[in-house]
């Protein structure tokens, strides 16, 4: 196990997170977090680090790099307020170790660690910078550590924005008006209806019919008032009606408007 374990397993949480996006920097982050050898490593570090500087001096520079040393863009980069200087710093400095790497030169293998380091911290950085949200979840990494925050990115999805329909009060309180005065014209049109059916049934001549010696109805009866002018009472709900004990009458599917012609007034 190298010392640096600790340091790829970080950043290989920030390659899943991100992988199938970015192509450019995961293919370069690909190969860093599947070496454990140290030239590798500062090889691919220093790349990673070299495609974000190409990408920044595009966005923020706008211009292409070419072949413009990585320090002469970090410098103008930092000049230009472009990047935090803290991330300036992180981006110098690996920089300066990283080349060992690129050239390969004795180095001592401790250097590996604080390139591991500062390449998490460009990585967390560019990525925001990139529109991308960073989640951090707490997972136990071994029973006898302690646990550590596992930050997983995903793309920020803007949200759908709600637009909110005001209507103006005086409009909604036309609408309400409009509303009640139907409901006042229909409820008026129902009894005046209902009141023309009762003077008619009331004061109907019935149809009759002699067969033999005995005469018969032939028409239902609808009258809602007994022989000397008292109302019937008319009661509406089924079980109320099956308990009477007392006079009632009422309509089929208590619709006098449509079934009275059809099937007179229904009496218990």
């Amino acid at each position: 196990m190298t010392d640096w374990s600790g340091e790829i397993k970080e950043l290989d949480k920030l390659y899943i997170s991100f992988k199938g996006h970015l192509p450019d920097i995961v293919k370069e982050m690909e190969q860093l977090v599947r070496t454990d050898d140290p030239n590798v490593v500062m090889l691919y570090s220093r790349r990673c680090l070299e495609v974000i500087i190409t990408d920044l001096c595009e966005c923020e520079l706008k211009r292409p790099r070419k072949t413009e040393p990585l320090k002469g863009i970090i410098d103008k980069l930092n000049s230009e307020e472009k990047v935090p200087s803290h991330i300036i710093t992180s981006m110098l400095s690996l920089n300066s170790m990283a080349n060992y790497g690129a050239h390969p030169k004795d180095f001592d293998p401790e250097q590996v660690k604080p390139v591991l380091n500062n390449l998490a911290i460009i990585i967390r950085w560019y990525l925001k910078y990139k529109d991308f949200t960073i989640v951090s979840k707490t997972k136990a990494e071994d029973e006898k550590q302690d646990k550590k925050v596992q930050e997983t990115i995903v793309p920020e999805i803007p949200k759908p924005k709600k637009k909110l329909i005001l209507l103006p009060i005086g409009l909604i309180l036309l609408i309400v008006l409009f509303l009640v005065v139907r409901a006042l014209i229909s409820s008026m049109a129902q009894r005046h209806l209902e009141k023309i059916l009762d003077e008619s049934a009331n004061n109907q001549d019935l149809k009759s019919l002699t067969i033999g010696n005995q005469v018969w109805m032939a028409e239902n009866l609808k009258t809602t008032r007994f022989n000397d002018g008292t109302p019937i009472p008319i009661v509406k709900d089924g079980e109320e009606w099956a308990h009477l004990k007392t006079p009632a009458c009422c309509w089929y599917d208590n619709d006098r408007v449509n079934y009275q012609e059809t099937y007179g007034t229904l009496y218990n």
